[in-house]
């Protein structure tokens, strides 16, 4: 996916404490001595591309490991009014963000701000700033809708996500060919779409995993999000066996294949009784497990890919922790573990059932929960014996559910649980 004989620019986009996922980025790309000539960056993705440019990894890592609330804001003030005052992330930035760095580094560098004084967007790359005022800048692309305003040279600047988060086209336009991009944008982000791409090389990378509130700066939500950027960049590198979870390759896959005996366990149970009379439902399945690895073309039931798919898809339902790196044996091990304390729920399902009703109507939260899709596997182990329909609908509803109630059969006989 890298070719470490070319350079490559780098496109970071915003996305306030989602930020970190581009630390880790940036880990995984110096690893793995990728170049980067440019960067272009809008709100949070300017600062990080500022310590890009300067070339100041270890700075920029510390700084977001040790990150937290307290650092960023007065906590002292109410929940919304503490956003207002950016005081304390104008020091933070000022302290490492070295202009002289920046100016004399090989590297180039754009960012995004929007002038609410004129309505002007801005595009500037580093020789467009007045010399010593780069860092307020950066801090103006970084300017949140939920902070105040800052102020330079008595115009006033807001967040470039406002205008473009995902400066794409301006690292075209100066002839850069091989690009990055790194997508951290939640809803709100504003990207301009339609940047001409003829005869660029662009990869996208973007995380599959749930990023929580943009401004959420707890200390655990930004080392998972390190941890995110770090693991993807070597899924696309071609670390892993897996889509999802980061789950290394090994020499040692045979014994994962489908086999016949794992075929003959299930093809008597009802479950798989009902769903060979209903090519639709057969269908659904297929699909879902192609879309879930983002592949266009159906897999072979017998290939390494389909069972670490299904695998997979049942480590989600049970809730598998999915930012950290696994060998398949381990991998397979959790999956057994919950599986058996799945199946153990199936013998106290009516009491579960009726403790997690209760549990919601008291507290009005009728949110589908993780535990919730355990409660429903629980429920289908149990009863797909007596009622062919039960499956039928959860094929409809929940092809996930489908999936891991085999996965749970092939592992149990698999393994001799």
């Amino acid at each position: 996916m890298f070719d470490i004989t070319k350079e490559y620019a780098l496109v970071l986009s915003g996305g306030g404490s989602r930020g970190a996922y581009e630390i880790g980025v940036w880990e995984a790309l110096r690893e793995l001595g990728v170049k980067i000539s440019a960067v272009s960056g809008t709100s949070i993705g300017a600062v990080n591309g500022a310590f890009i440019v300067q070339d100041d990894f270890y700075n920029a890592y510390n700084v977001w490991k040790t990150l937290s609330p307290d650092i960023l804001f007065d906590s002292a003030k109410g929940s919304l009014l503490k956003y207002r005052d950016t005081d304390k992330m104008a020091k933070l930035l000022n302290a490492y963000i070295d202009e002289q760095k920046i100016r004399a580094s090989d590297i180039d560098f754009a960012l995004v701000t929007l002038n609410v004084s004129d309505f002007t967007s801005l595009v500037l790359f580093k020789e467009d700033i007045p010399s010593g005022q780069l860092p307020l800048f950066v801090l103006a692309s970084a300017n949140h809708p939920a902070f105040k305003r800052l102020s330079i040279e008595g115009d006033k600047y807001m967040d470039g996500g406002l205008y473009n988060n995902m400066p794409i086209q301006p690292l075209i336009d100066k002839g850069y060919k091989n690009i990055i991009v790194v997508d951290i944008r939640d809803i709100y982000g504003i990207t301009d779409n339609k940047y001409n791409a003829e005869d660029c090389e662009i990869i996208y990378v973007k995380s599959r995993h749930k990023f929580k509130n943009v401004l959420d700066f707890s200390n655990d939500e930004i080392n998972r999000n390190i941890k995110k950027g770090y693991y993807d960049i070597y899924m696309l590198y071609g670390k892993y066996i897996s889509s999802y979870y980061y789950i290394l390759k090994s020499d040692s896959y045979e014994r994962y294949y489908l086999n016949d005996e794992d075929f003959n366990c299930i093809k008597n149970d009802p479950v798989c009784l009902s769903l060979s009379n209903d090519d639709n439902a057969n269908k659904y399945v297929l699909e879902y497990l192609c879309s879930f690895r983002k592949k266009s073309e159906p897999m072979s039931i017998r290939s390494k890919e389909f069972f670490i798919t299904a695998l997979e898809i049942c480590a989600n339902v049970l809730g598998v922790e999915d930012v950290r790196e696994y060998t398949l044996k381990e991998f397979c091990d959790i999956v057994i573990k919950d599986a058996v304390d799945i199946l153990y729920k199936g013998k106290y399902l009516d009491e579960i059932i009726k403790n997690r009703v209760y549990d919601k109507f008291k507290s009005m939260n009728f949110k589908i929960e993780q535990e919730d899709k355990r409660v429903v596997l629980a429920a289908l182990l149990r009863s797909a014996g007596k009622f062919s329909y039960f499956s039928d609908l959860y094929v409809v509803l929940s092809p996930k559910i489908i999936i891991s109630y085999f996965v749970i059969k092939i592992l149990i006989n698999k393994f001799k649980v």
